[in-house]
């Protein structure tokens, strides 16, 4: 047909346990980096003329919405000052950026669909000494304008989710999928500086890591991931979970190995206490293919994996859990 073949011939059940959720081996023979492996020639599901006029339409409406968020998050903020600090700041941001996001990514896309085969549990927890949240992303925005704090707040402890990684579309499939909105992801530094879209993750207190033309391009400034880590800690105690990609890289072969796990933020999870949640996706390889400027149309799936303990572990046994 015209549109091609837009449906997998066996989809996933939803009892089914995602690949991604299975720890990477460590073995030499399945430890390939996901920049190493060969990119199979892309396949598309739609013809072309209708994936140019689907991604003009999905562009544009990404691009509106980031004019949209950009301003209201700057209205709010404007109005938020009196009374709030900087993490309440972004917390608000990070609730406008994902809230109109998903409007304009996702329920306004013709391309792209979302389902959710494993949810996510609630983040509700006891109360920790250790780490106790009264911050903005458990306190009603109304409670703010009011100058104090009339409800108490519900405890909740951040997690760290550790996603593959196959498409730059993968923090919006993500959030859609459940992801709490106050979450922040590491980010490239370059896309703190597109207009309005960069912006308003800025405002929204992103992770973000600048990297350099070395190792094609993968290279950091000196630095860089220390004050990035210093910041994913600040925003733990904070109340904010973090989401990241522990392969560091898009993998090229998404039917292949996952790429080994860098160990940095299971020894954070470590540090700090705190949940790693195993986030699996297939079929974003799809909507945005790496290396192609075009979006094409896809069905992608979300699987939430358990929440794993990190009291008692080393980086190592986490990340092989």
């Amino acid at each position: 047909s015209l549109l091609g073949n837009t449906v997998p011939q066996n989809p996933p059940s939803r009892n089914a346990t995602p690949r991604a959720i299975s720890p990477p081996s460590t073995s030499s023979s399945s430890n390939t980096s996901p920049m190493a492996c060969s990119k199979p020639p892309y396949v598309a599901n739609l013809h072309f003329p209708l994936r140019v006029i689907g991604t003009a339409f999905t562009a544009t409406c990404i691009f509106w919405g980031w004019i949209i968020i950009f301003v209201a998050q700057t209205t709010t903020k404007l109005l938020c000052y009196p009374v709030t600090d900087s993490h309440q700041r972004a917390v608000v941001c990070a609730r406008i950026l994902n809230g109109v996001s998903y409007y304009t990514t996702t329920l306004m896309n013709p391309l792209w669909k979302v389902t959710v085969l494993k949810p996510l549990l609630p983040l509700s927890s006891p109360a920790d000494d250790t780490l106790t949240d009264k911050v903005a992303n458990t306190v009603p925005i109304s409670t703010w304008l009011k100058k104090k704090f009339l409800s108490k707040p519900t405890t909740i402890k951040p997690r760290i989710y550790v996603i593959n990684h196959l498409s730059n579309a993968d923090p919006w499939i993500c959030s859609s999928a459940g992801m709490p909105s106050e979450a922040v992801w590491i980010c490239k530094g370059a896309l703190f500086k597109v207009p309005f879209g960069g912006w308003a993750i800025a405002n929204s207190g992103h992770l973000k890591v600048e990297f350099t033309k070395e190792k094609n391009g993968w290279g950091t400034k000196k630095g860089a991931v220390k004050r990035m880590m210093e910041k994913a800690r600040e925003c733990i105690r904070s109340g904010r979970s973090v989401g990241v990609y522990p392969e560091g890289v898009r993998n090229l072969n998404p039917d292949g190995p996952i790429g080994e796990f860098k160990l940095g933020f299971f020894s954070l999870a470590v540090e700090m206490g705190i949940d790693v949640v195993p986030v699996a996706l297939t079929g974003t390889e799809k909507m945005w293919p790496v290396n192609e400027k075009l979006f094409d149309k896809s069905h992608a799936y979300v699987s939430f994996g358990e929440p794993i303990a990190s009291k008692g572990e080393t980086a190592e046994s986490l990340r092989d859990k």
